[in-house]
Order: C-alpha cells, then sequence, then structure tokens
C-alpha cells in the first residue's frame, strides 16, 4: 500500500507527465539507472524512415506485457492501431502472415511503466522511443506503478447535495475527489441506503452513449435506471458511479473501438486490437468510497463475478450478489452474448 506521504510527489510527478503526452510531448522514463524517452502515437506523425515503437502483447496477439518493434514510418498508424482494419480478419497489428513483421522483442519494465503511462492518459496504448529530447519532464518507474494507488487512497469527499430522482425519488449525491484534482467519483445515495448493514449496492462506470444518449450498443442506461428504480423499491441503496469510461479506456478509445465493432469485431475482440485488456477497470476507488461512508457489508447488483472478487479481496465482504440482466434486445445481442461467453459475466 502506497504511503500517505508519498501520494502527492506521485500523482504530481505522473500528472505532469501525462499533461505532457496528451498535449503531444515527449516524457522521460527512469528507473533510477537506465531512461526511456517517449511519445503518444497520437501525437507524432514520422514521415519516412525507421521508427521504435512499444505496444502491448494483446495488440500483436502476444502473452507477454510489453513488445518493442522497428518499423517503417508508412506503417506506423495501421500496426498501433490508429487506422482501423480494411478487413476485420485479421488485427491490423498482427504479425501472422503478415508484411508489416517487425521482427517484436519483449521488452522491460521501462516499456511497460510506459504503456501503463498511456493508459493513464487515456491514449493508445502505444508509443514511439525517441533517441534525445529537451524535455524537463521525468518520472519514475515506481511512481508509474503507484500511481493509481495513489489516486484511490487519496480520495476526499468535497461535497453533498440533495436530488430528486425520476427512478428513485429522494436521493443525495456525494462527491469524492482526488488529491491530483482530477476525475471525481459519486455516491449516489437513494432512500435509507446509509443506513442499512449491508445495503444493495451498484458499481456503476460511466458511458456517456448509454447512460446519456440510450445508446442501443449497451445496456449500461438501462443497468443505472433500473438499479435506482430497485433501490427505491426497496427503501435504499447505493450507486457507486465511477468515472471510468469504455471500462477504463477512455471516452474517445471507445469511440475506435465501435470503429472495429462496425467491421465485425466484438467488444473485447475489438479492445485487444487497440493493445487494451478486455477490461482496464479498477475497483479500488469504489472500495475505498465505501470505507469513507463507513460501509463494510453490501449486497452487490451485479453479473460480473469479478467485482464480487475484487470487493471481497479489497477488504469488503459481499453478503449476496444481487442478479441485474437486462433485456438483450436485436440491437444488443451480441453485446451481452460477448460478455457471457468471454468476461464470465453470469446473464
Amino acid at each position: 500500500m502506497v504511503k500517505s506521504q508519498s501520494f502527492s510527489s506521485i500523482i504530481d510527478s505522473v500528472e505532469r507527465a501525462i499533461a505532457e503526452l496528451r498535449r503531444g510531448q515527449p516524457v522521460v522514463i527512469t528507473d533510477g539507472k537506465k531512461e526511456l524517452i517517449v511519445s503518444s502515437v497520437e501525437a507524432q506523425s514520422p514521415k519516412r524512415g525507421k521508427v521504435q515503437v512499444v505496444v502491448t502483447g494483446a495488440r500483436v496477439g502476444k502473452k507477454g506485457k510489453a513488445y518493442l518493434a522497428t518499423i517503417d514510418a508508412t506503417k506506423l498508424a495501421s500496426f498501433v492501431g490508429l487506422t482501423p482494419p480494411s478487413s476485420s480478419r485479421r488485427r491490423p497489428g498482427s504479425t501472422t502472415g503478415s508484411k508489416m513483421d517487425p521482427g517484436l522483442r519483449r521488452d522491460d519494465e521501462l516499456s511497460l511503466a510506459a504503456l501503463q503511462l498511456m493508459k493513464a492518459a487515456e491514449l493508445l496504448p502505444a508509443c514511439i522511443v525517441l533517441k534525445k529530447s529537451d524535455t524537463p519532464i521525468k518520472v519514475s518507474v515506481k511512481a508509474i506503478a503507484q500511481y493509481e494507488e495513489a489516486v484511490a487512497y487519496s480520495l476526499q469527499e468535497v461535497c453533498r447535495a440533495p436530488l430528486q430522482l425520476k427512478h428513485a425519488g429522494k436521493a443525495e449525491i456525494i462527491g469524492f475527489r482526488p488529491a491530483s484534482g482530477g476525475k471525481e467519483h459519486y455516491a449516489i445515495i437513494v432512500g435509507k441506503g446509509l443506513k442499512s448493514k449491508a445495503p444493495l449496492i451498484r458499481i456503476h462506470s460511466s458511458c456517456y452513449t448509454g447512460d446519456l444518449l440510450d445508446s442501443l450498443a449497451c445496456d449500461c442506461g438501462d443497468q443505472l435506471h433500473t438499479a435506482l428504480h430497485k433501490m427505491q423499491e426497496e427503501g435504499g441503496g447505493i450507486v457507486l458511479y465511477l468515472m471510468q469510461e469504455g471500462r477504463g479506456i477512455g471516452l474517445v478509445n471507445k469511440l475506435r473501438t465501435y470503429q472495429l465493432q462496425e467491421q465485425g469485431m466484438d467488444t473485447v475482440e475489438a479492445n485487444q486490437t487497440l493493445g487494451f485488456d478486455d477490461d482496464e477497470r479498477l475497483f479500488l476507488p469504489a472500495a475505498e468510497i465505501l470505507k469513507r461512508l463507513k460501509i463494510k457489508r453490501v449486497r452487490l447488483l451485479t453479473n460480473n463475478p469479478r467485482k464480487v472478487s475484487e470487493l471481497e479481496r479489497l477488504g469488503i465482504k459481499v453478503e449476496a450478489r444481487v442478479p441485474h440482466v437486462m433485456h438483450a434486445g436485436s440491437h444488443r445481442a451480441g453485446y451481452m452474448g460477448t460478455k457471457s461467453r468471454k468476461m464470465g459475466h453470469i446473464l
């Protein structure tokens, strides 16, 4: 566990690096002995010559976490997934039977840290390796490894406000902000949700397309509203609304997966094609918010066994898993089938 006195220094150094990467600047990653200078593939567009690029094992169909490739600059966009494939039958980064075989080699912890940093920045998990740079921004491998924990452990309540909800009646919303000043998470308290010894809880990851736009591609919006209604019916409950869009990959990357799904891939294949795991979410923020609300035992409204095991591992007793299955319909039947077959959801 990260020590509380280290929160600030860890978060500050990683947040500076994230800000630089998102505005197209390189950063230096160091383990104290070696250094790696990297830049986001979304910001750099070399026109010619050979380019060294770090990609995830998922991107190239390998079991290792990080791989270093040397490729022709003209093939960079398709290799890292910036441009969607012309066919859904082969991942654009696959080296099997491909003329763009880059001679992959498994790389070290500096490269792995670089990919973790790209994910934290909600950029594509791939980066260009530079030979030199004038950047003053340097971040350690250790800080990157501890960043997500530091953010979660530093969450503090910042405000409470009453709400009158269409699907739940009288409620209260509580905002929790990390020491980084970054994305807030929210607890929506329905009825007497805080007074129960084991309240009905829903951990809900933000879904802009489903929650706000009523997209038919997923069941997220239905799950949110149905959860609130169920809580009202039984007199109380709590929705933990976590800002982890697209199962933790960010909204822009989720839209990229939609491009791939339009070409025939399912949601898991699309994530992996971009270089992500099938689910990048962290449930430590949920456990920490529950602890700050002095809740030790819950009944969890979910079809995902991973949420149960993660909360248990993080010190929250799950007394029961309450099924939360939505109607599939023609638009989302494939999506829900994939969640069942490949992600272990109980539907």
